[in-house]
């Protein structure tokens, strides 16, 4: 029963490692979103601003915070 258990531990040990190694970064700044919000959504809000209209602070704040990690990204 013991040994059952060393291996299991063993075998997950092997699969942790497994997954380290083979972590990729995540690079939004290379995305197809990440370059349309970047490219269109100070236009959006301009023509909105136009209506007399604007986004609610919270999805401004989502949206620079998703275009910020892209660039600070860009500077690591």
């Amino acid at each position: 029963m013991k040994a059952r258990h060393t291996a299991v531990v063993e075998i997950n040990k092997a699969l942790a490692l497994q997954q380290v190694v083979q972590y990729k970064c995540h690079r939004p700044e290379i995305t197809l979103l990440y370059q349309l919000v970047n490219q269109y959504f100070s236009v959006f809000e301009e023509a909105l601003t136009e209506q007399d209209k604007r986004l609610p602070k919270y999805v401004v704040r989502e949206f620079d915070n998703f275009l910020c990690y892209g660039r600070l990204r860009a500077w690591l």
